[in-house]
């Protein structure tokens, strides 16, 4: 990667190139196969918080390479974001929205070629936090944006997945936690599976999903931060016509965290999840139960 900042007053410039794949496959035959993302953004930074905005376009060209259905990925990204303190209350927000292709088929050895998909998605988080000392309190609202699978011409989401966009967000202790799926590994309803419907699965990404989210806590010293969340979850869209059921889950965390040093904390976590039956996928008989976490862990910054 090559990235490229230039401050100007308020303002900060950025540019950057990454290449995440250069490739010529196939002795030269399908040359171009590469993966590519280029960013342009700008950022302003005031008195109480600052705000920008980053668009991306990232090409991915390695499905060239296919014999039979040859196809380039590319999508456009804009992505506005806000950060504020107002007195004892604190505001971030960020949308999202995506378009471009998710295929875009070239000529190959398939009679009759496959037709483009198109690709379109936005996303909307928003959370506010009111510093009560020692107590706190504060909301978590995000959005993206599913698709029922109607129109074989169009996909609606999957950019969260395809790009691992969120991998740091870990919201919950279970919903929306990429440290529980990464750990403990990714679920997918009955009737799905990681290679055949990926995006049916409910992981730590963002896509096809409301997410509600409503916390409080008290620091009783400066190193302890104790809290407690209740958050609430349905997919946007039912990833099929026959799925049975929208509804996530719920969950109830509560968490002590210590922080021994600057760059050092320690946390004891216990979470809840009472499981909707979007987890049943299109089966009918399929019996889903309720889950709960015990956990520790111990986090150096650096």
């Amino acid at each position: 990667m090559i990235k490229y900042l230039l401050p100007v007053g308020s303002f900060t410039m950025i540019a950057a190139i990454e290449k995440g794949r250069e490739d010529v496959a196939a002795a030269g035959t399908r040359i171009d196969s590469d993966y590519d993302v280029y960013d342009l953004g700008i950022v302003y930074k005031f008195k109480s918080g600052d705000a920008g905005l980053m668009f991306q376009n990232v090409r991915n060209a390695v499905m060239r390479q296919l014999a039979g259905t040859p196809y380039i990925r590319e999508f456009y990204i804009f992505d506005p974001y806000v950060k504020m303190k107002m007195g004892p209350v604190y505001l971030e927000a960020e949308g999202l929205y995506a378009t471009g292709n998710w295929a875009k088929y070239e000529q190959g050895t398939t009679v009759p070629m496959p037709q483009d998909i198109k690709f379109e998605q936005s996303g909307f988080y928003l959370m506010a936090n009111v510093d009560l000392a020692p107590m706190y309190v504060g909301g978590m609202f995000a959005y993206s944006s599913g698709d029922d699978g109607s129109d074989a011409t169009k996909k609606k989401t999957g950019l969260f997945r395809e790009l691992a966009l969120n991998e740091s967000v870990n919201a919950s202790l279970m919903l929306m936690s990429y440290e529980y799926t990464n750990q403990v590994g990714m679920r997918y309803p009955v009737g799905s599976s990681s290679t055949v419907t990926p995006e049916r699965g409910y992981g730590h990404y963002g896509d096809n999903i409301w997410f509600y989210q409503l916390f409080a806590g008290i620091k009783p010293m400066k190193e302890l931060d104790i809290k407690a969340t209740i958050s609430y979850a349905y997919a946007d869209k039912k990833p099929a016509a026959n799925w049975i059921s929208d509804k996530i889950g719920t969950e109830f965390d509560l968490t002590a965290t210590y922080k021994i040093f600057d760059n050092l904390e320690y946390m004891v976590g216990f979470g809840y999840l009472w499981v909707g039956d979007y987890f049943k996928g299109t089966d009918t008989s399929a019996v889903t139960a309720n889950d709960y976490l015990v956990m520790h862990q111990l986090t150096l910054t650096f």
